[in-house]
């Protein structure tokens, strides 16, 4: 699966002093649009909900229509994989 892997987070907690992994993991994006253009369908069936929802939010400002952040967690599974496909679309076709 073709995904960003993230900074050593216990070892950037420590340094730092944050205490916490799970702030550092807010602080770098999962996704980028390089990464999302590079999935694959069979890929994008098997990220999990909330995973789907991650790549539209970052992809949402190149869809044709703007998404809300907080009706995108309320949408079943069926139609989080049709916007993941379509924000993949979306970020090959501009290039990444």
């Amino acid at each position: 699966m073709t995904k960003l892997t993230r900074f050593p987070t216990r070892e950037v907690d420590e340094t730092l002093n944050l205490g916490e992994t799970k702030l550092m993991q807010r602080l770098i994006p999962k996704w980028n649009k390089s990464a999302i253009a590079s999935l694959s369908p069979v890929e994008i069936t098997h990220l999990s909900c909330e995973e789907l929802a991650e790549i539209i939010e970052e992809a949402g400002y190149l869809l044709p229509q703007p998404i809300d952040p907080a009706r995108l967690r309320a949408c079943n599974r069926e139609i989080l994989e049709r916007l993941a496909h379509l924000a993949r679309q979306c970020c090959r076709n501009r290039g990444y």
